[in-house]
């Protein structure tokens, strides 16, 4: 039987990785589900070729981590957001 845990700020989007376990996904399947699921849910907080952290334990083995930060965009100025709230870009 596969065990696992899915955290995300989104339940939906923890449903939807717990499901890929429940219909035999491994955790890799289950983490890509997941972070699709959260991309959709949270737009402007998640996304494809954005920062990340992945801690893949393999059954032998040592655990890997992964991290990747993303890039800025060739016209982002230092100020480019200053004043704004949370969940809020300027756009322009």
């Amino acid at each position: 039987m596969m065990r696992g845990a899915v955290s995300t700020p989104q339940p939906r989007a923890a449903e939807i990785g717990a499901a890929i376990f429940g219909a035999g996904g491994n955790a890799f399947d289950a983490a890509v589900a997941t972070a699709f699921a959260q991309m959709i849910a949270d737009p402007w907080m998640c996304g494809i070729a954005g920062h990340g952290t992945a801690m893949l334990k393999p059954a032998s083995g040592p655990a890997v981590v992964l991290e990747f930060s993303a890039t800025a965009g060739g016209r982002v100025r230092e100020d480019l957001w200053a004043g704004q709230k949370a969940g809020r870009a300027a756009v322009g």
